[in-house]
């Protein structure tokens, strides 16, 4: 059955099978179960940490006192569960059943419990809950081989106080030195000065050019952050890719004046920069192959910024996502010429600066199959999806077949304390993601 296009990043969507025998004669006796009270309430504990009584929001951003709370949070919840809990130089809690070793890779799972500020419960805090639920049931589970060592990341800075996916970069070897120096968040405070006054080796990050560990595979549960999942009545989504993104910062100067006594024939109004590239962005996005293609000017910014003033100087934010990574290094070579013309045309400066770069990364065909299978073990409807948000699978990509599986954010709604996700569609996405798993482990 195919349901009609309800936005971007929508693919596909499968029927829900029907099965004779009863769900329990399907169950392999060694067969992982989850126990949905137990993650119930670590998810309620976890969502007291940084919460604002008011709002109900949560602000976990990285490595403060509230992040950090978490953090140890969840490290004594591992080690009270007989679980081996270790934390590398870029700040990843690792969560396995057995020790890391070099000799043994890991059936990796992982998201972040670092947040926006204000923002929801479920956001990457979901993932690292589900994947703690899931070793304590392969714990509990009665034994089968397994040529892997089940464990969990929660990934540092995912959220982009510094940057964003720092902690998935760092484990993946893709972080330059270069770029991890220049990592500061918004008032001025360098990432690795946070990272040396809490006791972590800076030289270790900034020369680390491959993984500490091999992965076999990576799984991550997130919720959707869009309305598919919610608007179909669908329990789960089974991503077939993410989607790539450029982020630049774009400024036009211009000239500062006097509102009421500079004509307009004289002016350099620094706006008009962006009332020009606004229409123009327009039209390229539209001329894409890439129906999926989507831009955002998030973040804007005007000099001095006062009502009595004409503005001197625009900065603002571009964030641009597509599944092609040809229409995004097109973009990256046409931004930069755009703005110059901008710029000459209305007799102002012009400065654009890349800040953020990531591929789009197809999900293994491998460990769908895993998850297809868990769906139809328990009679669970599932959607194809593309992701247009970003996240630190992207990164684990790049050295291990990756999946993830999406779970309904209601109305869609996320980064707010709105954020909601259903009870009932988180166990269904534990289980699933917990068998899932175990198949990763066995290989």
């Amino acid at each position: 059955m195919k349901l009609p296009n309800t936005g971007p990043f929508y693919d596909t969507v499968r029927a829900l099978p029907v099965f004779e025998l009863p769900m329990d004669d399907l169950k392999a006796p060694n067969l992982v179960t989850i126990n949905a009270e137990r993650l119930k309430s670590s998810f309620q504990g976890l969502s007291e940490i940084g919460q604002d009584k008011n709002s109900g929001g949560i602000t976990r951003r990285a490595f403060s006192e509230a992040d950090l709370k978490a953090r140890n949070w969840l490290k004594a919840e591992a080690e009270l569960s007989g679980l081996c809990c270790h934390e590398d130089m870029a700040g990843n809690i690792i969560i396995s059943l057995e020790e890391l070793r070099a000799d043994r890779p890991l059936a990796l799972c992982g998201s972040h419990i670092d947040s926006v500020a204000n923002g929801g419960k479920y956001d990457g805090a979901l993932g690292v809950l589900c994947g703690l639920e899931a070793l304590r049931s392969l714990k509990e589970c009665p034994k089968s081989a397994c040529s892997s060592n089940p464990a969990l990341i929660a990934f540092s800075d995912e959220e982009g106080r510094f940057g964003g996916m720092f902690g998935s970069q760092s484990f993946a070897g893709t972080l330059s030195r270069e770029a991890f120096c220049a990592m500061q968040d918004e008032h001025g405070v360098y990432l690795s000065k946070i990272l040396s006054e809490l006791g972590y080796d800076t030289e270790v990050i900034a020369t680390r050019e491959q993984p500490e560990y091999d992965v076999s595979g990576y799984l991550e549960l997130h919720i959707e952050q869009g309305p598919i999942l919610d608007r179909e009545s669908c329990p789960l989504g089974i991503v077939s890719s993410i989607a790539g993104l450029r982020r630049w910062r774009i400024s036009f100067k211009g000239e500062a004046n006097h509102a009421g006594t500079t004509p307009m024939n004289y002016r350099r109004d620094a706006l008009n920069g962006l009332i020009d590239f606004r229409p123009k962005l327009d039209s390229l996005v539209k001329d894409t192959n890439f129906l999926d293609t989507v831009y955002t000017i998030g973040s804007l910014k005007l000099l001095p910024g006062a009502a009595n003033v004409v503005p001197g100087e625009i900065v603002f934010t571009l964030d641009l996502r597509s599944p092609s990574e040809e229409t995004l290094l097109n973009f990256e070579r046409s931004i930069p010429r755009l703005t110059e013309e901008i710029a000459e045309q209305n007799k102002l400066q012009s400065e654009t600066t890349l800040i953020s770069s990531f591929a789009p990364v197809a999900c293994s065909a491998k460990l769908q199959e895993y998850i297809k299978t868990s769906c139809d073990r328990n009679q669970v409807k599932w959607i194809h999806l593309i992701s247009g948000a970003a996240h630190d699978a992207q990164q684990i990509g790049a050295i291990a077949p990756m999946a993830m599986v999406f779970v309904p954010s209601v109305n869609g709604k996320s980064h707010s304390p709105e954020e909601l996700t259903e009870w009932r569609d988180i166990e269904v996405g534990a289980q699933v993601f917990a068998e899932a798993l175990q198949s990763i482990a066995q290989g």
